[in-house]
């Protein structure tokens, strides 16, 4: 049936401009009931699709908000250990740090990260693991860090951000309660 061919094709259109495009299709048919061309409705749902992100932007920070004011010493343990540790990275593998503890260490701060929902800080991390599967050596280790360090740090201070207003402005410079 033509509902079967129309489901084949294309169901949205990835716009240049970033807009969301779904696509729809019904058949124009003559009075004998024989196809004579097809009706093509685009329809722009941007708004809907952005507003949902959002929303699902909202929920990602309640969640992580809730684990860390539930947890607070742990995530400040976590926060100050995975800032240092980030910004001693290459410092510490130019000191000796044997690779296989740098592949031990990235995946237990991708652990961490995800016990506080910090999904895009663990992802982060966790390219940066995968990135590291096959480096032998500390030079080549040295530039992998190199490149993931910026975007961590940066995703460091989004979180730094968004925990502020739950911890205060100083909570990783008062430590535990």
């Amino acid at each position: 049936s033509l509902d079967d061919v129309f489901q084949l094709l294309p169901q949205s259109y990835a716009h240049g401009k970033g807009l969301s495009v779904s696509l729809q299709y019904r058949p124009i048919c003559d009075l004998a009931g024989r196809l004579r061309s097809v009706l093509v409705i685009a329809t722009d749902h941007t708004d809907e699709v952005t507003a949902l992100r959002q929303g699902e932007e909202r929920e990602r920070k309640a969640s992580m908000v809730l684990r860390v004011a539930g947890n607070r010493n742990m995530f400040v343990h976590f926060y100050i250990s995975a800032a240092r540790y980030v910004t001693d990275l290459d410092a510490a593998l130019a000191d000796g740090l044997p690779l296989a503890q740098l592949k031990r260490d990235l995946h237990t701060l991708k652990g961490h990260a995800s016990i506080f929902h910090l999904q895009e800080f663990a992802s982060a991390v966790h390219r940066l693991e995968d990135a590291m599967e096959g480096v032998k050596s500390v030079h080549d280790a040295r530039r992998q860090v190199a490149a993931a360090a910026p975007k961590l740090q940066e995703l460091l201070g989004d979180i730094r951000k968004d925990v502020q207003s739950v911890l205060g402005e100083t909570f990783d410079q008062t430590g535990s309660m």
